[in-house]
């Protein structure tokens, strides 16, 4: 009996000694779209959107992430990894009870998807190169302008905006 807890004593350390820092994900994997918010009269100056929503098409829900609340003026939105576009609904208003004020924007997002190797642990990630922006047109449109930061814009990380939107 002493025995079998000396040998699972062994193999426990065996295990825990064997583990190595590429072991654990501490890296940054697939960077979202990061969209700052101006005001379009006053284009130095961030403009919140009031009762902003998301949606990517393809998804029945509205995008929901911390970042969006009623008021705000910088989003991060994610990315499709397995297709070279991404339709996004931004619609002012969207998630007050009023559904009758509802209007939605629509933004195609096209690039190239780039597969990196991060690590063992942490796998591929995506980033996104020569990123470009179109803002369908319709009557009513609440978004004035986006312009991406930088050009040939490449999404590599979250640490700063990759377009902004004027309305």
């Amino acid at each position: 009996m002493k025995f079998h807890k000396y040998l699972l004593f062994l193999v426990l350390i065996f295990f825990i000694a064997s583990c190595e820092k590429d072991d654990i994900c501490l890296e940054e994997n697939t960077p979202r779209l990061v969209i700052r918010f101006y005001d379009y009269d006053n284009p130095g100056m961030f403009k919140k959107v009031p009762n902003l929503a998301v949606r990517i098409e393809g998804q029945k829900e509205y995008y929901v992430v911390e970042g969006i609340s009623n008021t705000t003026d910088s989003i991060v939105v994610p990315l499709e990894v397995v297709k070279d576009l991404t339709k996004i609904e931004l619609v002012l208003n969207g998630i007050d009870t009023d559904t009758e004020n509802d209007n939605s924007d629509f933004m195609d997002v096209n690039y190239l998807r780039i597969e990196e190797f991060v690590s063992r642990s942490c796998g591929y990630r995506i980033i996104y190169e020569d990123t470009k922006f179109d803002l369908k047109s319709d009557t009513e449109n609440w978004i004035k302008d986006i312009i991406a930061v930088g050009g040939p814009l490449n999404i590599t990380n979250e640490k700063s905006r990759h377009v902004k939107i004027y309305h």
